[in-house]
């Protein structure tokens, strides 16, 4: 049972992934508006699709994964079960892609609500829990983060052929 859910869990990361994916090739081919708003979006459909392939793993190994959206915390588990399978999360995910936008988008920042980080709030809300908006943000480098995108769909195919038993 935890096996089927394990790639049930698996094919929705893999989703996400690739839309997420197919949604920064175009936004590097200029086919989108160049925004901050905009170039968030491929890069919350990665880190969902990167959350679920930690949890997909973790529940194959018939071990209930935690609830929660910290990669870091998803990614300890992982690498303990799966040293061979690790891969690097791109940094465009983690918050640290340039100098422009290090600390600005700070996944695993300190935050008073610990149950959704500062980075995910600023991927799914438009403004803080105050009202203000994020708008000083300028857009994220997607153009020079491709490399590790592409890599990690390389990557992600890897863990569902072995979740699959496919090697």
């Amino acid at each position: 049972m935890a096996k089927q859910e394990a790639k049930e869990i698996m094919w929705m990361s893999l989703a996400y992934i690739d839309a997420g994916i197919s949604l920064a090739e175009q936004y590097v081919e200029g086919s989108d508006e160049k925004s901050y708003h905009r170039s968030l979006v491929p890069i919350f459909l990665i880190h969902q699709g990167i959350e679920l392939l930690y949890k997909a793993a973790i529940k194959a190994m018939g071990i209930e994964f935690p609830k929660t959206h910290d990669l870091r915390r998803l990614r300890t588990i992982f690498q303990k079960h799966y040293p061979d399978l690790d891969f690097e999360v791109p940094s465009i995910v983690l918050g640290a892609s340039d100098n422009n936008n290090a600390n600005q988008l700070n996944l695993f920042a300190e935050f008073k609500y610990p149950q959704l980080t500062i980075q995910h709030e600023r991927l799914r809300y438009p403004t803080d829990r105050q009202g203000k908006d994020w708008s000083f943000q300028s857009a994220l480098d997607i153009e020079g983060a491709m490399e590790d995108i592409t890599e990690l769909n390389r990557a992600s195919l890897k863990c569902w052929m072995h979740i699959n038993d496919i090697e």
